[in-house]
């Protein structure tokens, strides 16, 4: 058997055993460190060909602190963007509205094209509103079922999706406090733990009607 040693962030980790013959695994090497004083660390300068040089204890006790605020800093970054990917997935799924018809239908809000025909709807009911018209406006939901508007119901019907939506964002807003809170009270555990799923505006109305 023989012996490699793990290059632990730039400083000496731990020691395995391996098969003669069997290459070092990366970030380990076959070189041995040299004996290690009190308040010194083995750092490896191998990329330089120096093998291990010896460096004061604050040096390696520095460096795992670099690291682990690095690391931190990922998870942060990690945490957010999942966050923003679970917002964006529950708009994209749709909105169930109650339609003034009596049936309820999902707008679909996939695309910015999903939004432009929802601001069209309640852009022309605003003018129909304003030229006193009782013309009406259309809007096929995911269903592929046409729903009539008049004025009134097509504005009232872009306001309830522009809520729904936003209400999505303040969602978002608001575990993304929770999380950088974790982050900057250094609490990996709880921040990897924080459950990301509840709290959205779909599920507060499943809640309110069960």
């Amino acid at each position: 058997m023989r012996t490699i040693y793990q290059i632990d962030h730039g400083f000496l980790g731990e020691t395995a055993e391996i098969e003669p013959g069997q290459p070092a695994p990366a970030g380990w090497t076959f070189t041995a460190p040299p004996k290690i004083p009190r308040g010194k660390a083995a750092k490896w300068d191998g990329e330089n060909g120096n093998g291990w040089t010896l460096v004061p204890t604050a040096e390696e006790k520095a460096a795992q602190v670099a690291q682990e605020v690095m690391q931190q800093a990922q998870q942060l970054r990690e945490r957010l963007a999942a966050v923003d990917a679970e917002r964006d997935a529950r708009i994209a799924r749709g909105k169930p509205h109650p339609f003034p018809d009596g049936t309820t239908g999902t707008v679909q809000l996939r695309h910015e094209r999903d939004t432009v025909n929802v601001n069209a709807v309640a852009t022309a009911g605003t003018a129909l509103m304003a030229a006193g018209s009782s013309d009406t406006v259309s809007f096929r939901d995911a269903e592929d079922v046409t729903h009539t508007l008049t004025g009134a119901e097509a504005v009232q019907f872009g306001l309830a999706v522009m809520q729904w939506v936003s209400a999505h964002y303040a969602a978002a807003w608001a575990h993304k406090d929770a999380i950088r809170a974790l982050a900057d009270r250094g609490d990996v555990q709880a921040l990897a733990d924080y459950d990301i799923q509840t709290g959205w505006p779909e599920q507060e109305v499943e809640e309110a009607s069960s």
